[in-house]
C-alpha cells in the first residue's frame, strides 16, 4: 500500500549541475522520473531509508558537491496513522552499551565516544516543557548534560500519565527499587521516567522520515527512490589493493522481476538494519561459502560472521491497537533488585555456562558488570498483552524482557529470490541463562502487581494467572510458562559486528566491511553485543558516527 505524504516530491530539475531528478521518487507510480533518476551516478548510494540510513543521507548530502541516492523497499509513510500516531520510546545510551562495545577494540564506541553523536541528533524538551500542568504522577528528573538542543529528533515526556501508570513509579520504589535521574546519562539501573520520540507542538511521531527526511527532501543532491528492494550489491572485477570495490547496487521495482541498477563513484553504504543488511552482502557473495555455494552464490569474501551473532531480547510482550499511550516510565532491574542473595549467584553460576554460539570475549564481558548491570527491563503499559478480554474489563500489562541473553542465534538466506525472507532463528533459551533470568523476572512482576500502591487499579491476574502458575510456583514452573510464551522487543542486533575479523567481525572501525574498500554498513547490526536498553538511540548516534566517518569529520 501506498500513502500520499506531504513530502512525497519529485523534482524536475531544469539545468540541475548535479542531478536532474531530486526528492522522492516512487519506482512504481514515477516511471518516467525513475528512469531519468537511473541515468545519474551518484557519489553515494545508500540501501535502507530508516533510522540510521536518512541521518546518514542527511548529512552527507549536506555538502553540495555529494550526489545521494537512497533505495528504500518500502514507502513513504508521513500520514499513516500507525506511524504518526504510534511512538517509540528513545532510551537509552548507557554505560554498559560503550564498555561492551570496547570489544571491538575502538575508542569512538566508548561511552564519551557516542554521546556527542547522541546530541548531535536530538533536541530535548525538559518536563517543564511538555508536561500537563497539576499531574501528579508526574515527577521527572533530568540531566542536561545528556541531552542535545538542536538535533533532528524530537524527545520529549509524554504530556499525560494515567493514574495507574504514575502509581507503578511508587510500587517500584516501595519495592526499594533504586530512582533513575535521567535514563540517558549512562546509568540505567533503576526506575526513571522516559522521552518519546514525538514532537510536542504536533504531538505526532519525530520519526527518521521526519526528522531527517522531510526537512532535507528538495535538495537538488537528493533522491529516494521507494518501493525499491536492493537485491545484490554489484563489484568491480578488478579489486583494488587486494580489497573488492564496490560499484552499484542492482534492485527490483515494486513487484516486478525487472532488474534495475544504480551505480555509486564513491561508496556503497548498507543500512538496512539488523535483518536485511547481512541478507543483501549474502545475495552479493559476501558471507560463509558454506552458506552460498548450496545456493550458487560464488563466494567473493568470506566472512563467516555475517549473518551470525543474532541478540534479539527475549520478552513476553504481545500488544495491538494505535491509540495507545506511550510507556512513561521503564524499569531496569540489576540482579539483585528482583531476586535474592541465593538466586543472585545461581545466575551468576548459569552465566558462566560455556556454549558453542557464545564468544567467550561476550560472555566475559556480560560477567564483569554481573552484579551492576541491568538482567530484566520491567515496562508497565495500558496495553492488552494477548488476553481475551471480557466484555466491560479493561487491562494492564506488564512486560518482562531480559537484556542480557546468553544465547546466540543466526539468519541466513535460503534462496537467492531477494523477496525471500531469510530463516531467522534467534534460539531463544538455547543457553541455561535465560530461561532462569525470565522466569525470575515474571515471578518478580507478579510481586509488583500485588503491590498495595496498584490494589485501587488491578483486581486480579488475567495471564497467566494462579491456576496457570500457583502462588507457590517454582522456578522450573515458572520458566516453563516464560519458554512458552516468550516473543521479541524488536531490537535485534550483531548480525553484522564490528568486531576483529578473527573475532567472526564483519566490519571494522570505520564501519568497511572486511575484504572491500569502500562498502560499509551503518545500522544496529554493527553492535556486537546487546546494550541492556531499547536501540533507537544508539541507532542514531551510529547513524551520525558513520556519516562522520566518511565525511572524515568529528
Amino acid at each position: 500500500m501506498h500513502f500520499k505524504s506531504s513530502i512525497a516530491v519529485a523534482l524536475a530539475l531544469q539545468g540541475a549541475t548535479a542531478l536532474r531528478v531530486a526528492g522522492v521518487v516512487d519506482a512504481v507510480l514515477n516511471e518516467t522520473l525513475l528512469e531519468t533518476a537511473l541515468k545519474a551516478t551518484y557519489s553515494y548510494v545508500i540501501v535502507g531509508g530508516g533510522t540510521a540510513g536518512l541521518v546518514v543521507a542527511a548529512r552527507l548530502s549536506e555538502n553540495p558537491n555529494n550526489t545521494v541516492l537512497v533505495l528504500e523497499a518500502g514507502s513513504l509513510q508521513a500520514t499513516n496513522p500507525e506511524i504518526t500516531i504510534r511512538t517509540l520510546q528513545l532510551p537509552i545510551l548507557t554505560q554498559f552499551a560503550a564498555d561492551i562495545h570496547e570489544l571491538s577494540g575502538e575508542s569512538w564506541q566508548s561511552w564519551k565516544g557516542l554521546l556527542p553523536y547522541h546530541k548531535r541528533s536530538e533536541t530535548f524538551y525538559t518536563p517543564v516543557e511538555t508536561a500537563s500542568k497539576g499531574n501528579a504522577n508526574f515527577k521527572a528528573t533530568y540531566d542536561l548534560s545528556a541531552h542535545g538542543t538542536s538535533g533532528p529528533v524530537q524527545a520529549s515526556y509524554n504530556k499525560y500519565v494515567s493514574p495507574q501508570l504514575g502509581t507503578f513509579y511508587d510500587a517500584f520504589r516501595a519495592l526499594d527499587v533504586e530512582e533513575v535521574v535521567d535514563m540517558n546519562n549512562g546509568a540505567n539501573a533503576g526506575v526513571g521516567w522516559i522521552t518519546s520520540s514525538v514532537d510536542p507542538k504536533t504531538q505526532t511521531r519525530s520519526s527518521s522520515e521526519a526528522a531527517y527526511l522531510a526537512p532535507n527532501v528538495r535538495r537538488s543532491n537528493l533522491v529516494v527512490i521507494t518501493s525499491a528492494l536492493a537485491s545484490k550489491v554489484i563489484f568491480s572485477s578488478k579489486p583494488c589493493d587486494g580489497e573488492m570495490v564496490a560499484t552499484g547496487v542492482n534492485f527490483l521495482a515494486g513487484n516486478t522481476s525487472t532488474v534495475l541498477a544504480v551505480s555509486a563513484s564513491k561508496e556503497i553504504i548498507l543500512a538496512g538494519g539488523s535483518i536485511n543488511s547481512p541478507q543483501l552482502l549474502e545475495l552479493s557473495g559476501v558471507g560463509n561459502p558454506v552458506i552460498l555455494k548450496p545456493l550458487g552464490i560464488k563466494p567473493l569474501i568470506n566472512l563467516p560472521g555475517v549473518g551470525e551473532n543474532l541478540q534479539a531480547y527475549a520478552a513476553y510482550a504481545k500488544k495491538s491497537g494505535i491509540l495507545t499511550q506511550a510507556a512513561p516510565i521503564l524499569a531496569y532491574l540489576p540482579p539483585s533488585t528482583f531476586m535474592t542473595t541465593k538466586d543472585v549467584e545461581t545466575g551468576r553460576s548459569l552465566l558462566a555456562t560455556r556454549s558453542a554460539d557464545l564468544p567467550k570475549k561476550q560472555q566475559s564481558a556480560v560477567l564483569g558488570k554481573y552484579d551492576v548491570s541491568p538482567m530484566i527491563e520491567v515496562v508497565p503499559l495500558n496495553y492488552n498483552l494477548g488476553v481475551t478480554p471480557e466484555a466491560g474489563a479493561l487491562y494492564l500489562g506488564i512486560i518482562p524482557a531480559l537484556q542480557h541473553a546468553m544465547s546466540r542465534g543466526s539468519l541466513h538466506i535460503n534462496s537467492t529470490n531477494p523477496r525471500a525472507y531469510p530463516v531467522i532463528d534467534p534460539k531463544y533459551f538455547s543457553h541455561p541463562a535465560d530461561a532462569f533470568f525470565l522466569g525470575k523476572g515474571a515471578a518478580y512482576v507478579r510481586k509488583l502487581a500485588e503491590s498495595p500502591l496498584l490494589a485501587a487499579f488491578i483486581d486480579s491476574e488475567a495471564k497467566p494467572g494462579l491456576d496457570v502458575v500457583p502462588a507457590n510456583a517454582t522456578d522450573a514452573e515458572w520458566q516453563t510458562w516464560a519458554s512458552q510464551n516468550v516473543g521479541t522487543e524488536y531490537h535485534p542486533i550483531g548480525t553484522t559486528a564490528m568486531l576483529p575479523r578473527h573475532d567472526n567481525g564483519v566490519v571494522s572501525s570505520e564501519l568497511i566491511v572486511y575484504g572491500t574498500k569502500n562498502l560499509r554498513v551503518i545500522d544496529a547490526g554493527v553492535m556486537p553485543l546487546h546494550i541492556a536498553t531499547h536501540i533507537q538511540t544508539t541507532a542514531y548516534a551510529i547513524g551520525e558516527k558513520g556519516a562522520a566517518l566518511i565525511l572524515g569529520t568529528k
